[in-house]
């Protein structure tokens, strides 16, 4: 779903949000094996409610604000799809290296 959500940006021209689908799928590939814990499990949610709730309040201001040109025009709430996105990969990322590492270095 999300390969083709990516191609359909791209024939639309709307590069950012097909690089930020693209990197999405590559997050969601290769972190299929390995096992999330109830820790890990909830900053991630913790994350995404904070991501929603201060993304959210700096949009709706506007204190930040986006070249329309730039996205797709999806939102949730005030939040752009791409901006969303980005900011949970960040982090996504972020905690997923450290549990690789983690991991890692117990063996």
């Amino acid at each position: 779903m999300l390969a083709v959500l990516t191609a359909f940006f791209v024939v639309l021209s709307r590069w950012y949000t097909a690089t930020m689908l693209l990197l999405s799928i590559i997050a969601i590939i290769k972190t299929t094996h390995m096992r999330f814990t109830t820790h890990n499990s909830f900053f991630y949610a913790l994350v995404l409610l904070l991501t929603t709730v201060f993304n959210g309040f700096l949009t709706s201001l506007p204190v930040v604000t986006y070249n329309p040109a730039f996205l797709s025009g999806l939102r949730i709430s005030t939040i752009p799809l791409e901006d969303y996105i980005f900011g949970l990969l960040l982090i996504y990322t972020v905690i997923t290296l450290y549990t690789t590492h983690r991991n890692t270095a117990k063996t």
